[in-house]
């Protein structure tokens, strides 16, 4: 059997090992390589600062970003923190991230009507220091980010008030409806390591989360089966208003507020004007 001759330069050499070609420093070590994969890139985080959110722009964004209510109106002796203002927006968009949707994995940067409601919340203090704002009413359409917001307004309480044993209660109609505000805050827990390292999560039919270093709690509680007695509430969220079938559950989270608290505020959510006329009709409108 002969073998078939061929012109190509080099055939039937020995490919010249790795080292060789580095020592020579031929230009065909670095093709023999293997190219590591780039890592995807991720959006830089926004940055929160008196630069990019200055006393003026915060101001602008808390006295018109509310349409219908100006809150230098009646403030009495109240005072703007605008430190405190910006902390609170600066744990949004660097602490937390969307977990759903198109959005997912992307810094939770703040619209203009969200950093309205957060800058006057965190913002306005009391001559005594404590939060102007005991309760919040937010009532917006559906598919705007309410569950997304309000996630991240507990998560906010339970990291960044430094209340110690501090008790935040995540409510809805029923076991089930609370608990779609807690599976976006665990989400958001879990995907920031630093969060993560500070509380443990618990999951299943006592759904929470517990910070390890002074046990303040986030629970989720429904309608249905309210385990709020004998507890000293310091913060609540209430989605989907518009579903309690009556106040009991509001009022009895009112009635065990703590007598002295920085944090005794109330976030209820509903989705649509439909839902504002159902939730009126039942009696839960206490705006003034």
């Amino acid at each position: 059997m002969v073998a078939k001759k061929t012109n190509k330069p080099g055939a039937g050499r020995p490919k010249a090992p790795v080292q060789a070609l580095k020592k020579r420093g031929s230009p065909y070590y670095k093709a023999r390589q293997k190219k590591a994969p780039k890592p995807p890139k991720q959006a830089a985080k926004p940055q929160v600062t008196k630069r990019n959110f200055s006393n003026d722009r915060l101001r602008r964004i808390m006295r018109t970003g509310l349409p219908g209510y100006d809150p230098w109106r009646d403030r009495g002796k109240c005072k703007v923190d605008y430190d405190a203002a910006r902390a609170a927006i600066r744990f949004f968009h660097t602490e937390l991230v969307h977990v759903k949707g198109e959005l997912a994995g992307q810094p939770f940067k703040l619209t203009r009507w969200q950093l309205a409601i957060v800058a006057n919340l965190f913002g306005w203090k009391r001559p005594d220091r404590t939060r102007r704002y005991r309760e919040c009413w937010i009532f917006v359409p559906k598919k705007n980010g309410k569950t997304t917001l309000a996630a991240g307004l507990i998560l906010l309480l339970l990291f960044h008030d430094q209340e110690p044993m501090a008790e935040l209660w995540g409510a809805g109609a029923t076991y089930k409806q609370a608990s779609y505000v807690f599976a976006h805050a665990r989400s958001m827990v879990l995907q920031n390591p630093v969060l993560a390292s500070r509380c443990r999560v618990f999951k299943g039919q006592a759904k929470s989360i517990q910070l390890t270093e002074d046990f303040s709690t986030y629970a989720v509680i429904g309608a249905d089966s309210d385990p709020t007695e004998g507890s000293n509430t310091s913060g609540y969220v209430v989605d989907e208003v518009h579903t309690q079938r009556n106040r009991d559950l509001i009022e009895s989270l009112v009635e065990r507020r703590r007598p002295v608290s920085r944090v005794d505020q109330l976030f209820a959510v509903t989705q649509s004007q439909a839902g504002h006329r159902v939730s009126r009709d039942a009696g839960h409108d206490r705006r003034p």
